[in-house]
């Protein structure tokens, strides 16, 4: 690898502009919408309307159409695999028009800024081999094609136990619209208004819900829609609920209460059971990690005492 040092340094500046270009644009765009999202909530907040020009709206744009024509080197041509991607996305909360091409492009940015950030340590290190080289490269670009999946894993899953924390409290506050006389779709948006600042996941759902419904979509599709959306097995209990009641004409509300009930009995076995498996988990840390100490500890003294009487200047064997 020092045959040809200049080579390799101009090389190696190359995919470090690279990556830091690829790095900054994405964060830029990732910021951008970040805080203009963070403003136009304030000002809505504030009684006003969000407008006029947004200052990063440039830098915003630019990142974006960089982000989405890199998107074309990884985009899949099984419309199946799209649709699996978009309701992974969807269920990790990004919804827009553009999400997909941005997940994808990110993909792509991060490859190709992982494989840079990999050949920039292999050429920094002295007396690499080629094969090692060439595995660090692999392995940077590898990670960086497949961080994306792991954040939207992550968000997916993080949506989904917000949204599971927070649906006996929705539950009740329907119970009380309900049972105050509202019908359901006035009560889900009464709902949505009070858990907007409460929870932004559940107000998202809920506000697709009652757009649906507006739309003219059938309330039992758009409940299936919302069960589908989370992915929760207790949402789509409730949505089942819901289509009953509403098809045999039974009590909504009486319904909802026995549903929450019900609830509130689940979690209670859930919160039980893993609190019964702690003692089972324990043990192997117990094992790897205490237990040595402790027979260590135990014993060393004899173990040392032992070794004088046998070794030692006055012991058996040492004499």
């Amino acid at each position: 690898m020092t045959d040809s040092p200049q080579i390799l340094f101009y090389l190696s500046l190359g995919f470090s502009f690279l990556a830091v270009v690829v790095l900054a644009a994405g964060l830029g765009a990732y910021f951008a919408g970040r805080f203009s999202r963070v403003s136009r909530r304030l000002v809505e907040a504030g009684g006003g309307r969000a407008g006029g020009p947004d200052e990063s709206s440039w830098w915003r744009s630019g990142g974006e159409t960089f982000i989405h024509r890199l998107s074309n080197w990884n985009d899949p041509k099984d419309e199946l695999e799209k649709s699996r991607m978009r309701r992974r996305l969807s269920r990790a909360g990004h919804r827009g028009s553009s999400a997909l091409r941005t997940f994808l492009g990110l993909k792509a940015a991060l490859f190709l800024g992982g494989a840079g950030a990999g050949f920039v340590l292999s050429s920094s290190l002295s007396e690499i081999s080629t094969a090692t080289m060439a595995l660090l490269i692999v392995g940077f670009a590898t990670a960086g094609f497949y961080l994306p999946d792991i954040v939207v894993t992550l968000q997916g899953t993080q949506r989904r136990e917000h949204i599971y924390r927070v649906l006996p409290d929705m539950v009740d506050l329907l119970v009380i619209c309900m049972e105050s006389g509202m019908a359901l779709s006035a009560a889900l948006k009464k709902v949505s208004e009070e858990m907007s600042m409460a929870s932004r996941p559940m107000f998202e759902e809920l506000k697709i819900v009652l757009f649906e419904l507006e739309t003219g979509l059938a309330r039992a599709d758009a409940l299936k829609n919302l069960a589908s959306r989370t992915g929760l097995e207790e949402i789509q209990s409730l949505a089942g609920m819901l289509i009953q009641a509403d098809k045999f004409g039974t009590s909504i509300a009486r319904s909802l209460r026995v549903f929450a009930q019900s609830m509130r009995a689940n979690r209670t076995q859930r919160a039980e059971e893993q609190a019964a498996k702690v003692g089972v988990k324990l043990t192997l840390p117990l094992i790897l990690c205490i237990f040595p100490t402790l027979l260590f500890v135990i014993l060393s003294p004899a173990c040392l005492r032992l070794y004088q009487a046998l070794v030692g200047p006055s012991g058996v064997l040492g004499g």
